[in-house]
């Protein structure tokens, strides 16, 4: 993670902190795909070892991943004690 922005405020004034021109991702919005793909079953043929090794350690890059405050009351207490490994599974470039 390569930046975090943590404002307090109001909601209007944070809307203005956020970049522009890279696409958002909310924490809502992440949980549920993530929920989705935890859920889905794939079968894969594998091959060499090399090709598998290196697709497990590809994570998901999300450029701009964004909590707004109303999304707090959604998230359970075990999911907030569970937050940091839930973004530990992506590759977070900034988080706000």
């Amino acid at each position: 993670m390569k930046k975090i922005v943590i404002y307090y405020g109001p909601k209007p004034g944070f809307a203005k902190c956020l970049p522009r021109r890279t696409p958002i991702k909310t924490i809502s919005e992440l949980a549920i795909q993530s929920d989705k793909q935890m859920r889905e079953h794939v079968f894969k043929i594998q091959g060499r070892r090399s090709d598998v090794e290196e697709a497990e350690n590809n994570k998901p890059c999300i450029p701009c991943l964004v909590g707004f405050s109303d999304q707090y009351a959604a998230l359970s207490e075990s999911a907030i004690k569970g937050f940091l490994s839930f973004i530990a599974q992506y590759d977070i470039e900034a988080l706000y």
